[in-house]
């Protein structure tokens, strides 16, 4: 049964963790994106908790980890990432991230290369989503509006229930964790980097993603070395909570690979 654990990162800030350990096979280490926490790979987690050990972290400013008034910078929440798993004994790992969380983890893999095995980005890109300098103006006025706004446009398949529980997730976020990480979004530096990036790489999209352009991951792949591209039908922005399935036989293939 998956664990929860908090890392100390020193200086008042910890992250909190998700782990399932299966006592073979590769380890994956799982990255949320913007609004979300460790909770989006729940499906994932349980439908494949046997097969992998799994290590969903909840980034700075995410979730039930530290939410300081600074510090948002996406290279810093990759060194905090790369951080957190060295303290929990993971040595490398599949780095797969979603959304922001893709762009958190093209980091890790620049900046951490001997670590990131694998890189796995879930409808993400090297540039900010058109859709973010909005964002951050509509989160300077009020940002829980925002993340009312935002968390129901990520999904098209999914329960009210369901929705519930990431609308509550999205909503631990505070005000500076809410314009920090949108401003370190904006701030992003990959283009000229992702020549850096020599693992094998893997690109995931939800067919009907309205936050990402299938013109944007192809671009993307050409940069990284020709990876790979698998479309997931029946998903909008987050195919592996809403096309699990699909998923699961895509990552896992090349998780195994």
């Amino acid at each position: 049964m998956p664990k929860n654990a908090y890392v100390d990162l020193g200086g008042g800030v910890f992250l909190h963790c998700n782990i399932s350990n299966a006592r073979s096979g590769s380890t994956l280490l799982l990255i949320h994106g913007w609004a979300g926490s460790s909770k989006i790979w729940s499906k994932y987690i349980e439908k494949n908790k046997e097969s992998f050990n799994i290590t969903a972290i909840d980034l700075k400013g995410f979730g039930d980890s530290s939410k300081p008034k600074s510090g948002y910078g996406l290279p810093k929440l990759a060194d905090e990432i790369y951080s957190a798993s060295k303290r929990l004994g993971v040595k490398s790992a599949v780095v797969v991230g979603h959304s922001m969380g893709g762009q958190v983890a093209m980091y890790l893999a620049i900046r951490h290369s001997a670590f990131v095995k694998k890189l796995v980005v879930v409808d993400s890109a090297e540039k900010p989503s058109k859709l973010v300098p909005g964002w951050v103006i509509e989160a300077k006025k009020d940002y829980k509006a925002l993340i009312r706004a935002v968390v129901p446009s990520l999904f098209d398949n999914i329960s009210k229930p369901e929705l519930d529980i990431f609308m509550k997730e999205g909503l631990k976020m505070t005000r500076d964790s809410v314009i920090g990480t949108l401003n370190g979004i904006m701030h992003i530096s990959l283009d000229d980097k992702l020549s850096r990036i020599r693992c094998p790489s893997l690109l995931i999209f939800g067919i009907h993603d309205k936050n990402r352009s299938i013109e944007e991951l192809r671009l993307l792949s050409k940069k990284l070395n020709g990876s790979k591209l698998v479309i997931i039908k029946r998903s909008k922005h987050c195919p592996m909570y809403e096309n699990v399935g699909d998923f699961s036989r895509v990552l896992n293939s090349f998780a195994k690979e």
